[in-house]
């Protein structure tokens, strides 16, 4: 059984694989539609790269376009292209929101955005038998849990987590945390910067981890 970490980000969505046998962590690349992100933990350290998927969706009468073969072709700021799908999908006004062709929801570009990225990495993962955990924006949270279960169902994964992004950002950068010990975390995205207040929870022992939000706050950046 492999474990599949998906992040639907406003800006790009990444999708991340654990090797159990050799612990071992790799994002999955996909020819044509993601594309490279490099990046430094601190100035002077070695370069870091991962792969991403912008998370964009262009309807032609014709064929579906995802990620960078959106971006290559020029096609990014077109009307029948869908951009800031979680933004949009996290407020409650845009969830019936139509382009300006009006043939698609957010809702519904969201839905086809991931159902076509899944299917573009079915031969690397087991829909059945790997266990596939969500990032799940803390203000939208039963919203995108509600929206997100529909798409898993719809693919056929059947083991299904889903994880607050506070307690994703805190899990994956202090490693190993300790009961009640607190965070502030800073999530610059696509549009605002999220700020959040976190105490790490494990009255429930074993493995399951969560964070409480103590608060929470969202800053436009323009």
């Amino acid at each position: 059984m492999g474990k599949i970490a998906i992040d639907f980000g406003t800006g790009n969505t990444l999708i991340a694989r654990h090797h159990e046998t050799e612990n071992r962590l790799e994002t999955l690349a996909l020819p044509g539609i993601s594309t490279p992100l490099r990046y430094r933990l601190a100035p002077g350290q070695p370069e870091h790269q991962v792969a991403v998927i912008p998370s964009m969706i262009h309807y032609t009468e014709t064929e579906i376009l995802i990620g960078d073969q959106v971006l290559s072709r020029g096609l990014a700021e077109q009307r029948e292209t869908f951009r800031w799908i979680k933004r949009s999908l996290a407020q409650a006004s845009n969830k019936s929101k139509k382009t300006a062709v009006g043939h698609k929801t957010y809702r519904e570009a969201g839905t086809d955005f991931l159902t076509i990225l899944l299917n573009y990495i079915s031969d690397q993962v087991d829909f059945a038998e790997d266990e596939f955990t969500f990032t799940l924006p803390v203000e939208a949270f039963e919203n995108f849990q509600s929206w997100l279960e529909e798409v898993a169902d719809g693919l056929g994964l059947r083991r299904v987590r889903f994880l607050d992004e506070p307690t994703a950002c805190v899990l994956g950068y202090h490693g190993i945390a300790r009961h009640d010990e607190r965070f502030l975390v800073f999530d610059f995205g696509c549009g605002t910067l999220d700020v959040s207040a976190v105490r790490i929870d494990l009255s429930s022992g074993g493995a399951d981890i969560k964070a409480v939000q103590l608060g929470k706050a969202a800053l436009p950046l323009s």
